[in-house]
C-alpha cells in the first residue's frame, strides 16, 4: 500500500502519454485527433480532407475496419490498414443487468482486461469509464481497490471503451454523458484522461458536452488545480466518504489530503471555474451513516457551493460492509438538506451483474488474449 504522503509524487510519476506496455506496430486510430491524422495523410501524399471522412466513418458511423469506409479510395484504405488499427482492444462480453445497466468487459492489446458500464435511464445514456487497469489506492469498500493494480490506460484505450459501448446502442441512441468513475483514479493518469476527454467532446467524434463529462477523484489538490486549468469546463466529482479525517484515512488509505484540504481545493476549483462541485459519499451501514456523520459533513461544506451524491453501499463479496436500509439513506439525505446542503441518493444500477459503483473488479486472464 502506498502511503498517503506519497500520492502526489506517485501522481506525477505515472502521468505520461502512450505508456502501453506492449506497443503495436500499427497505431490505434483512436490515438489521433482529426487534425493529427490530416497532417499524417498530407505527409503521405493524400488530401488532408480525407481525415474528415475517415473520422466520420470511425466515430459517428462506428466502422470497425477500413474496408467498410465506402467513399475512401482503395489506395488510402491500403495505407490506413498498414499504418493504423481501428481497434486495439476488443469486447469480451456485455452483461445486461435488466435495470438499464450493461457491464462491458474489454480485452486490451497486452492481455489485460478492463470494465466499463453503460447506463440507460431517464432519457440519458451515461457511460462509466475506467482509466486504469485496476486501482492502486486500496479503498476498503471497493472491489477494484482490493483487486490490485496492473497499469495505467492510454488515452486511446479509454476512447475505445466508448466505441465499444456505442456499438451496443440502437442506431438512434448516442452516449450523452460520461463519468470517469470506473476502475482507477483519474488523478493518477490525468494526462490520458484529459486527452480522452477532448476526443469525447470533439464534434467530429462523440460530441459529448464538456459539462456532461465528470471526472471523479479522491482529490489531490494539485490535480484539482490541473483540472481547473483544463480548456474544457468538465464537472469535478470528489470522493469524500467521511468528514472525519481519521475515518476517511481508514476507509480510503490512498487519500492524498485530509477532508478539509480536499474541500478547500474543490472550493478553489469552484471559484476559478464557477462549476458546482459534486461530493460522492458511499454510505456504509454503521460506519459513516449516523446523524453525527451528516452533521460533520454539513459543517465541512458550510458556505460552499456543493452537491452531495449519497451512494448506498453496493455489496462486494468478501468485504465486511453492509448496505444501509432505505430508511437510513433517506434520513441521511434529509439531515444534510436540513442543514442547507443539497443532496440526493443515487439509484444503484447494475448490481445484478456486479456493475454498480464499487463493484468493478480487475480480472486477470489466464493467458494472453488475442
Amino acid at each position: 500500500m502506498r502511503p498517503r504522503e506519497g500520492f502526489a509524487s506517485f501522481w506525477m510519476s505515472t502521468m505520461g502519454p502512450d505508456c502501453d506496455t506492449a506497443p503495436q506496430k500499427r497505431r490505434p486510430l483512436a490515438a489521433l485527433t482529426r487534425e493529427a491524422l490530416a497532417g499524417e495523410l498530407k505527409g503521405a501524399g493524400f488530401a488532408p480532407y480525407r481525415a474528415r471522412q475517415v473520422m466520420h466513418w470511425f466515430y459517428p458511423k462506428g466502422a470497425g475496419d477500413f474496408a467498410a469506409m465506402k467513399n475512401i479510395p482503395a489506395g488510402l484504405v491500403g495505407y490506413l490498414d498498414s499504418h493504423y488499427v481501428c481497434r486495439s482492444s476488443h469486447m469480451v462480453a456485455a452483461h445486461d443487468s435488466g435495470d438499464g445497466a450493461t457491464k462491458i468487459q474489454i480485452a486490451l492489446a497486452d492481455g489485460e482486461t478492463a470494465e466499463a458500464v453503460l447506463m440507460e435511464a431517464g432519457g440519458h445514456v451515461t457511460l462509466c469509464l475506467s482509466c486504469q487497469v485496476g486501482c492502486p489506492l486500496g479503498c476498503l469498500f471497493c472491489a477494484t481497490g482490493q483487486g490490485g493494480y496492473a497499469r495505467d490506460m492510454d488515452a486511446h484505450e479509454i476512447v475505445e471503451q466508448a466505441l465499444h459501448a456505442q456499438s451496443l446502442l440502437a442506431r438512434e441512441s448516442r452516449v450523452s454523458n460520461v463519468v470517469f468513475m470506473g476502475m482507477g483514479e483519474p488523478c493518477l493518469n490525468l494526462e490520458a484522461v484529459l486527452a480522452a476527454s477532448e476526443i469525447l467532446n470533439a464534434p467530429w467524434a462523440f460530441h459529448i458536452g464538456a459539462r456532461k463529462i465528470a471526472i471523479s477523484t479522491l482529490g489531490d489538490p494539485r490535480c484539482i488545480e490541473s483540472i481547473a486549468r483544463f480548456r474544457l469546463p468538465v464537472t469535478l466529482a470528489v470522493s469524500l466518504h467521511s468528514a472525519h479525517a481519521e475515518l476517511r484515512a481508514r476507509l480510503v488509505p490512498g487519500a492524498p489530503a485530509t477532508p478539509q484540504e480536499t474541500v478547500e481545493a474543490a472550493w478553489r476549483y469552484f471559484k476559478s471555474t464557477r462549476r458546482e462541485v459534486t461530493y460522492e459519499y458511499v454510505l456504509l451501514a454503521g460506519v459513516n451513516d449516523s446523524t453525527g456523520d451528516a452533521e460533520a459533513l454539513a459543517r465541512l461544506l458550510r458556505g460552499k457551493r456543493a452537491f452531495v451524491n449519497v451512494i448506498p453501499y453496493n455489496q462486494v463479496e468478501g468485504l465486511p460492509f453492509e448496505r444501509p436500509s432505505s430508511h437510513k439513506v433517506a434520513g441521511f439525505v434529509r439531515s444534510l438538506e436540513a442543514r442547507g446542503v443539497k443532496a440526493s441518493a443515487r439509484r444503484s444500477l447494475g448490481r445484478g451483474v456486479h456493475a454498480a459503483c464499487g463493484q468493478l473488479r480487475l480480472a486477470r486472464p489466464a493467458g494472453r488474449l488475442k
